[in-house]
Order: C-alpha cells, then structure tokens, then sequence
C-alpha cells in the first residue's frame, strides 16, 4: 500500500532534523527553517486544532500570501486529520465569504493586515467561528475571535496527545487532502476535492520522470492556494528538496541568482533559472 502523505511526510522530516526545509525573506534577510521545525510546528497546528475541537475532515482555509507559516498552517491541518481549503489572498470579501460558506470553514487563517480586515468583516455576520493571524505584525483590532499564530499553538499544549496519535493512525488515503476552489469565472466557484491517493499517484508519476533531490532548491512564487504550486511544494517535501518562499512574487527577480533549481527528466538537464 502507497504509505500515507501525512505519515511519510513525518517520517522524512524527521529524518532530515537540521537541515534548511524553507527559505524566506523577512526584514531583508534570508532566514532558514529546517525540517524539525517544520515538523514541530505542523505539529502544534495539528494539536491547536484538536485542542479546538475540529472533527475528522472539518474544513479550515488559509487565506494568505507565501510565508514558511502558510506551510505550517497546511500540514498542521491535514495532520489532525482535517481538510485544507486555500483562498487566493487577493480574494474579495465577497469571493471569501462564498467560498467560506460553502467549504463549511469555522476557522481561517491569515497573512496580513489585508486579509485580516476580510476576515473579520465575516466575523461579524458570523461566517467564521475564529481567525488566526500568522503574523505577530497584524493587528487584531481588539477582537475576541481573533489570535496572532504564536497564541495559537500555545493552546496545542493543552490537547490530548493521544487523541492526535489516533488521528495519525487513523489517517486513510480517501480521505480528503483539499478543497481547491475554481476561479469563478464560468459562475460561481466550485470545490475540486483531492485526496490523499490522487497525491500519491501524483508523487509516483513524477518519481519515474525527474529526478529531484536534498540537493536541489526550487522557489515558490505562484501563490500557494494555486494548486500548482501546492503539488510542487508538497512533491519538494516529498524529495527533500529546499522551497524558496516568495511573500512579494516581484521578489522573483533579485532572487533568482540565489535560487537555481536543476531537474534530471530522463536525458534532460532543465536548467530553470528562477
């Protein structure tokens, strides 16, 4: 049996312990995130949520820009068993309150300042149960419903963690992985599920046609509620392969000298110089 995402992700990261997972810019600096903290973090997310009292396959978005915290949020979700729905950070609030709707999402979380004041329009009309600011930057404007990412996993603490041992052994590759929302405009968005199999047929087929290893670094600058650039990411943490974040994508063009990544496809060395 094709083992899990969620349990081969686990034992990789692990593995892997200090070396750099994620790289971002923050404060003009490049900044490393190994996989233990990718783990460790994921991990906290996935508790936070249990701790919140999200049942198996619960809808919870990620309405924000690339950062490492985006990551974390995502496999944090899908760690307690739950179902990731992106929402494109320049989303509307009318575009987000569908979809929020729609998905059934309580819970949201968010990059910044922008999306934030989204959010808690939605708040107010009661769309949504609780937001998550990723970013201690964001100003909560004072709302109840509301908690910066650091609070957050806090409450991961006080989650039962053999509750979180049976969401891992319980996890089922027909299970859900996403919600990926179309765009909308052929009428209204529409939810394309995807679950664990389709990843894993995905990561096979890419397997026998490129060869991408721990010492390879790609960038992630198509945001990452494209599914596209989901996959890809996913199929780097599947390789071991370094991801670049990119918050701005016009970071792109200061970046790409830092960041090459070089893929063997059979015969092939493409070169993709970012």
């Amino acid at each position: 049996m094709t083992q899990h995402l969620v349990n081969s992700f686990r034992s990789k990261f692990a593995a892997r312990k200090t070396t750099t997972a994620i790289r971002f810019k923050e404060h003009g600096e490049w900044q490393n995130i190994t996989w233990s903290t990718l783990l460790d973090n994921s991990d906290r997310v996935a508790k936070a949520l249990l701790f919140l009292g999200c049942k198996v396959q619960a809808k919870v978005g990620i309405l924000a820009n690339n950062r490492p915290e985006w990551s974390f949020a995502d496999l944090g979700i899908l760690a307690a068993r739950c179902v990731t729905v992106p929402l494109y950070p320049t989303n509307t609030t009318a575009q987000t309150r569908y979809i929020v709707k729609n998905a059934d999402i309580d819970y949201l979380f968010v990059g910044g300042q922008e999306q934030f004041d989204k959010a808690l329009e939605l708040l107010a009309t009661n769309d949504l149960k609780l937001i998550i600011a990723l970013t201690d930057a964001i100003d909560l404007k004072g709302e109840s419903n509301a908690m910066h990412f650091s609070a957050f996993i806090q409450q991961g603490n006080q989650a039962s963690d053999a509750e979180f041992e049976q969401r891992l052994t319980d996890a089922n590759m027909d299970d859900l992985v996403t919600l990926i929302y179309t765009s909308g405009t052929t009428g209204q968005p529409k939810g394309v599920m995807l679950d664990y199999t389709n990843f894993a047929a995905a990561f096979a087929s890419h397997d026998k046609m490129i060869d991408v290893s721990e010492t390879d670094t790609s960038i992630a600058f198509l945001p990452l509620s494209h599914v596209l650039e989901r996959t890809w990411s996913f199929y780097l943490m599947h390789c071991g392969a370094q991801n670049v974040h990119l918050e701005n994508p016009k970071l792109i063009i200061e970046s790409y000298e830092k960041h090459i990544i070089i893929i063997s496809y059979e015969n092939l060395n493409l070169y993709l110089h970012l």
